[in-house]
């Protein structure tokens, strides 16, 4: 993840929602002395079941995107030999170029 320019993984977030809102942030093992590192805050599970469960599942998407952003780069990057759809490392490079704001 040399390229990125995000506050880096691993990201979490607590299961108790803080102010009707689940906050993500950086894990304190990575803080580097820069202290509490909030990535965002999305609503929380208070809005009632349906959109509480939405929510929740916003919050675990956010908390994996470093994750998935080393993933996509490492599939971007296989040679054509490794077996990897075209199709596949288009998706995965689109995807990229928009997690850099490039799109």
């Amino acid at each position: 993840m040399s390229d990125a320019k995000f506050t880096q993984g691993p990201w979490e977030h607590k299961d108790r929602p803080f102010f009707g809102r689940w906050g993500i942030y950086q894990h304190p093992e990575n803080w580097n002395g820069m202290g509490f590192q909030e990535i965002c805050s999305v609503p929380s599970s208070k809005k009632g079941t349906h959109y509480g469960d939405m929510f929740r599942a916003n919050a675990d998407l956010i908390t994996a995107a470093p994750d998935m952003y080393a993933a996509l780069n490492q599939i971007a990057s296989l040679n054509p030999t490794d077996e990897i759809p075209e199709s596949i490392k288009s998706i995965c490079t689109e995807a990229l170029k928009k997690a850099r704001g490039e799109k």
